[in-house]
């Protein structure tokens, strides 16, 4: 069920009349979670004993802590170890198949593949994470483990950022669950904006550019190299326009049953360096890499090589949390180069235009790795990259790239401008502000009538 279809919109209605009739807060809770897990279920209802399993298992793990006096490290490496377990087994087996295959035919030998497979379980990156960073922030005594099994349930299931973030903490959430779940008038208006802003990223910006990045990326040798490179900036365009536009979804959707998710992105496009790129993109997983690994590991307090080190490992960790491929490995190998380049490079002085130019064309490479997805795609990629050829449609392309670029950044500048996502929450004219935050839903929903479904990026991770 995707935030950008009809039957969504069906389902939001239906939790919303119920949830809004309800009085107390247990039952409301109830109401969430048989929502959220109906709504986890509607995907593959098999896959939904996985995520009970995860979270049963880790109500029971927080408890352990908490009373075993003498044995909690071991409770807790028990913990870590059966969470990464659940992730390695179910997102990587595949990709360890496929590579072991690969050795394999270059010895002359054959696997067979067919019954090896697993489904990856949408969404499973996010829900482990928040399982591993609960455990912990238990084990150090930063949070009490909840007795609540319903509150566990919900803060790990609950719906609108169950598939896709943000990568939430139980500090932050729990405090919610206990409050009256009653959204003000406040979290009711800036939902609206939310959601209408988040589903133009999505459709309007997201899935148009996609739509063009697929088509060229499909067969990379029908296009001319400024045609390629285009995809590249477009594609560019799409994975932040989509993950922003979902993370402004989800946002909303939670606001409409009182509950405040983090932000996820402070206009990331605008950075003057990698290292500031990654405080604004992804900031839940970011700060859960920082947090959770980059720390343990020693941070900058070791000196330069291990602080190198460091970043390497989780970058490389980084990326490959994103999916099972190469691609994703060397993308995030890339991101701690960058790191290194940056730490290793600090008292070098530009404008602040310049840095912030050369800083997205950095970004805009790693892209491209992220999104070949082959080494033979990589190859001609290449090819094609270096002839130098303009191709027939290069002004339709330019056109693309402004058009996009001019609206995406807009929205970034409106939201720099008035310090808030929800832009048109400060619009001094609010009757303005509704009739144009209601011709962008309309639009969109126009959109989803007329054109096929894409899914949102992140949810393959």
């Amino acid at each position: 069920m995707l935030f950008n279809s009809y039957i969504f919109f069906v389902f939001l209605f239906v939790v919303l009349s119920v949830f809004y009739f309800l009085k107390e807060q247990r039952y409301k809770k109830y109401w969430l979670v048989l929502a959220s897990l109906f709504f986890y279920a509607y995907w593959d209802w098999k896959l939904l004993g996985l995520l009970l399993v995860c979270i049963i298992s880790n109500y029971y793990f927080a408890i352990c802590l908490k009373n075993s006096a003498k044995s909690t490290k071991n409770w807790l490496v028990f913990g870590i170890v059966f969470n990464l377990s659940v992730l390695i087994i179910f997102k990587y087996f595949n990709f360890f198949i496929d590579s072991f295959d690969q050795i394999t035919k270059i010895l002359g030998f054959s696997l067979n593949r067919a019954h090896l497979y697993l489904v990856l379980p949408i969404g499973i990156s996010f829900y482990t994470f928040k399982a591993i960073a609960y455990l912990i922030d238990v084990y150090k005594k930063q949070i009490e483990p909840t007795r609540e099994i319903l509150d566990l349930t919900l803060y790990l299931s609950f719906f609108p950022q169950l598939i896709a973030g943000p990568i939430q903490r139980a500090e932050y959430i729990f405090p919610q669950l206990a409050s009256s779940l009653t959204p003000s008038k406040t979290q009711v208006k800036d939902a609206f904006f939310l959601i209408s802003i988040g589903l133009f990223q999505k459709v309007m910006i997201g899935d148009a550019c996609g739509r063009i990045v697929d088509s060229i990326f499909f067969d990379l040798s029908k296009y001319s190299s400024f045609e390629i490179v285009s995809a590249v900036v477009l594609f560019t365009f799409q994975i932040y326009a989509d993950f922003a536009g979902y993370s402004n979804i989800a946002r909303g959707l939670a606001k409409l049953f009182g509950i405040e998710l983090t932000i996820n992105f402070k206009q990331p496009y605008s950075s003057k360096n990698i290292k500031e790129f990654w405080e604004r993109w992804h900031i839940s997983l970011s700060t859960w890499l920082r947090d959770y690994l980059y720390i343990p590991l020693g941070g900058n307090r070791n000196g330069k090589n291990i602080l190198y080190r460091n970043l390497l490992i989780v970058m490389i960790l980084g990326g490959l949390w994103h999916g099972a491929g190469w691609n994703y490995i060397l993308w995030g190998f890339y991101h701690g180069l960058l790191l290194i380049l940056f730490h290793s490079n600090k008292s070098i002085s530009l404008p602040k235009y310049v840095n912030s130019i050369v800083t997205f064309m950095a970004i805009t490479i790693g892209w491209a790795i992220f999104r070949i997805t082959s080494l033979s795609q990589l190859n001609l990629f290449l090819q094609e990259l270096f002839i130098l050829d303009l191709g027939n449609y290069y002004g339709r392309f330019i056109k693309m790239i402004l058009t996009f670029g001019c609206v995406l950044f807009t929205i970034d500048w409106l939201q720099i401008k008035y310090k808030n996502d929800a832009i048109f929450t400060n619009f001094k004219n609010q009757s303005f502000a509704f009739g144009l935050t209601a011709s962008l839903l309309f639009v969109s929903l126009i959109y989803i009538l007329t054109k096929k479904t894409s899914p949102f990026i992140y949810f393959q991770f």
